[in-house]
């Protein structure tokens, strides 16, 4: 049987894997009262990002600096 394509990921890569497990549809997160909407979406996707930062640079470090940017 085949593997989906999210499985072969997340055990290629845990930074993706631990992604999926925390990203909720943005629809289903209200944001809290001291928070703002581009403060819940960091929180969610946030990961996800730095996964893919990572995979191009190969460094974590500037994978880092991405995600600030």
């Amino acid at each position: 049987m085949r593997r989906s394509m999210t499985e072969d990921r997340s055990k290629e890569d845990p930074l993706y894997a631990a992604s999926l497990k925390s990203a909720q549809p943005l629809n289903e997160v209200g944001p809290s009262p001291e928070s703002t909407d581009l403060d819940v979406i960091f929180e969610q996707h946030h990961r996800r990002i730095l996964s893919a930062a990572y995979r191009v640079t190969g460094n974590l470090s500037d994978a880092e600096d991405v995600l600030q940017t």
